[in-house]
C-alpha cells in the first residue's frame, strides 16, 4: 500500500468515519444487487455529484447531517448519500495571520428508475410561470419544453384539477413524457413509496442544506433556508461587481482544494446578499458601496434587452426559459442568483453581436486597382499568421483600407508587419478574389511608405 493512500485510511480513522464509508458502500452495493434481481427495475441514475470543501472544525457536524439523510434513505430503501474524504489543505486567512484546515469531500447519490418510468424534472409552479429543474442529463432534451406553460392544476395520469406546488416530469417505456402530480407517483412506482423518489428529486438541496447549516454553525460562507433580495437591487449590484471585477463564471481550484484566481461573479453577489460579512473580501464590500447611477442605467438596459427578445425564442431555450421567469419576479431567491446574473454575459454577447452586424454593414466591400496596377492605400494591419512550407516560414497579412475593403499580403522577407500597425503603403496587384463573401485585393511588392 503506498504511503499516500496509508495516511488517508489513518486520516479517516482519526475522524472515525472509515467504517461508515465501508458500511455505506456496502450497503449501496447490496441495494443494487436486491433492487435489480428482484424489482426488475432498470439502471439507476445519477441524482447528485459533487465536491465541496467544508471547514474541518465542521466535518462532525456534516457528519451527522448526512447521517440524518441516511437513516431517511434506509427507511425509503433507496440508496445511501455516500459522503467520502477525498483530501485536505490550509486555507490562509491575511486579516488574522492564522491558518485554518478544510476538508475536500465528495457526496455522491443516485435515483432510481422504477417500473419502466424515468424521471426528468421537477416543474416549480410560480405566479410569474414554471421553473424547470432538470435531472442530470437532461439539458438537451428537446421535449422538456412542451412543458414551459403546463398548468400546476394539471396530472396526465389523474386528470383531477387540483392546485399543486410542484408537478413532475416522467418518461414511460413508450419514449412519450407525462406530467405528474405529488398523489400519483405511486402509479409509477411499482409499489414503492412516492417518498424515495421526492427523496432523490430534493436530494441536491438536502445535501446543500446540509453543508450551509454545517457552516453556518460555527460561522461559516452558506446562506441557511430561503432568501431573496429584490430584482432590481440583485441586478445593480451583479452590475457593480462586474464593473469593478469583469465577469467570470465560476470559482476554480487547483489539485490541492485552494482557490485559483478570482471568485465568480454570482458567488460574490450570493456572499455579499446572503453570507456572513465577515467572510466577504474587502474588496467586495468597496464594490457594493461604489454601486451607482451607472450600474442602474446598465442593469435596466440590460434587463430592457432580454424583455424585447420573442417569447418564442426564450421557449426554444431552456436557459432563457427559465431566466424569463426568474426576471418577472420582483425578488429573486438565493436558489436563483446564478441565473439572475447570467443575465450579464448574455447582455453584452447580444451587444457585441449588433455591433459588429453594424461595423460590417458600414464598410465597403470592393477590389482595389487593377491586376498588375501599382496602388497606394492607408490600412491598418487587422490579422497576421506566419505559415510554415517546404520554402521557409511566409507571414500572412491580412489588412483593411480607411473604408473598409480587404487586403491581403504573403511575404517571407525581413520586412514583415505587425498587427495593429497604422500604414500608408504601396504594392503591386496581384489578383483580385473572394473570401468568405468578402471581396480581397491580393498584393506583391507590398513597401511602406
Amino acid at each position: 500500500m503506498s504511503s499516500s493512500i496509508q495516511k488517508l485510511n489513518i486520516l479517516l480513522k482519526e475522524h472515525n468515519i472509515y467504517n461508515q464509508v465501508v458500511r455505506l458502500l456496502k450497503e449501496h452495493a447490496q441495494y443494487i444487487k436486491e433492487d435489480g434481481e428482484e424489482s426488475g427495475d432498470v439502471p439507476l441514475q445519477q441524482a447528485y455529484s459533487d465536491t465541496v470543501n467544508i471547514s474541518a472544525k465542521n466535518w462532525p457536524l456534516l457528519q451527522e447531517k448526512i447521517a440524518k439523510l441516511n437513516r431517511k434513505a434506509e427507511k425509503l430503501k433507496v440508496p445511501p448519500v455516500l459522503l467520502q474524504l477525498e483530501g485536505q489543505f490550509y486555507h490562509d486567512d491575511k486579516k488574522t495571520k492564522t491558518k485554518e484546515l478544510f476538508y475536500k469531500v465528495s457526496v455522491a447519490g443516485e435515483a432510481p428508475k422504477v417500473s419502466g418510468y424515468k424521471f426528468l424534472a421537477t416543474i416549480d409552479h410560480s405566479e410569474n410561470g414554471n421553473i424547470i429543474r432538470l435531472a442530470p442529463g437532461e439539458e438537451h432534451n428537446e421535449q422538456i419544453k412542451d412543458f414551459y406553460n403546463a398548468k400546476p392544476d394539471y396530472c396526465d395520469h389523474c386528470h383531477t384539477v387540483r392546485r399543486r406546488i410542484d408537478t413532475f416530469i416522467v418518461q414511460g417505456p413508450d419514449g412519450k413524457l407525462k406530467q405528474v402530480g405529488r398523489n400519483c407517483l405511486a402509479d409509477f412506482l411499482g409499489g414503492r413509496d412516492p417518498k424515495s423518489i421526492l427523496f432523490w428529486f430534493s436530494l441536491r438541496d438536502a445535501v446543500q442544506a446540509a453543508i450551509d447549516e454545517s457552516e453556518e454553525s460555527e460561522g461559516g460562507y452558506g446562506a441557511r433556508g430561503y432568501y431573496a433580495s429584490s430584482t432590481e437591487h440583485v441586478l445593480k449590484l451583479a452590475a457593480a461587481i462586474i464593473r469593478n471585477f469583469g465577469y467570470s463564471k465560476k470559482q476554480s481550484f487547483d489539485d490541492y482544494g485552494e482557490p485559483v484566481g478570482p471568485r465568480g461573479t454570482a458567488q460574490i453577489v450570493y456572499q455579499l446578499l446572503f453570507g456572513l460579512p465577515k467572510y466577504s473580501d474587502e474588496k467586495w464590500l468597496a464594490a457594493e458601496k461604489s454601486m451607482n447611477a451607472e450600474d442602474e442605467k446598465v442593469a435596466k438596459q440590460a434587463l430592457e434587452w432580454f424583455n424585447s427578445l420573442p417569447q418564442e425564442e426564450k421557449d426554444n431555450n431552456n436557459f432563457l426559459h427559465n431566466l424569463d421567469v426568474i426576471l418577472k419576479s420582483p425578488e429573486v431567491t438565493s436558489r436563483n442568483i446564478g441565473y439572475a446574473v447570467a443575465l450579464f454575459p448574455a447582455y453584452a454577447r447580444a451587444m457585441d453581436q449588433i455591433k459588429s452586424r453594424e461595423s460590417s454593414a458600414s464598410k465597403s466591400n470592393e477590389w482595389l486597382g487593377a491586376e498588375g496596377q501599382k496602388i497606394t492605400a492607408k490600412v491598418t494591419v487587422v490579422a497576421t499568421r506566419l505559415i510554415d512550407g517546404a520554402y521557409g516560414t511566409t507571414q500572412m497579412v491580412k489588412m483593411e483600407d480607411e473604408h473598409g475593403n480587404k487586403l491581403t499580403w504573403f511575404n517571407s522577407g525581413a520586412n514583415r508587419l505587425e498587427n495593429g500597425a497604422h500604414l500608408t503603403i504601396t504594392g503591386t496587384v496581384k489578383k483580385h478574389d473572394t473570401y468568405q463573401g468578402q471581396k480581397q485585393t491580393q498584393l506583391t511588392r507590398v513597401k511602406a511608405v
